[in-house]
């Protein structure tokens, strides 16, 4: 995820902030996977999964936050016998 120059630098100060932008970043995500899953698969209860790491500076080791994140590419819902299931999504 990469944020406008004049946040990156708020955020380079500001711990609490950055968790929050990430969390909205991660919580929007989630939220698309979920409401594709129930188009696609009929799913009305599904589970995503991500890592994610802020990354305060860029390769020449000058200010540059930004995020990286690893996310699964559908959602985790269980089957008929209750056991869990991964459903793959198409890219967005």
């Amino acid at each position: 995820l990469s944020l406008p120059f004049a946040l990156r630098y708020r955020l380079a100060y500001d711990a609490r902030l950055t968790s929050s932008v990430l969390g909205l970043f991660v919580h929007t995500v989630f939220g698309s996977l979920r409401r594709r899953a129930r188009k696609q698969w009929g799913l009305t209860r599904s589970r995503c999964g991500s890592v994610s790491f802020v990354q305060r500076f860029g390769d020449a080791i000058r200010l540059n936050v930004h995020i990286h994140s690893l996310l699964l590419d559908g959602v985790y819902a269980p089957d008929a016998k209750g056991s869990p299931r991964f459903y793959p999504l198409p890219p967005p």
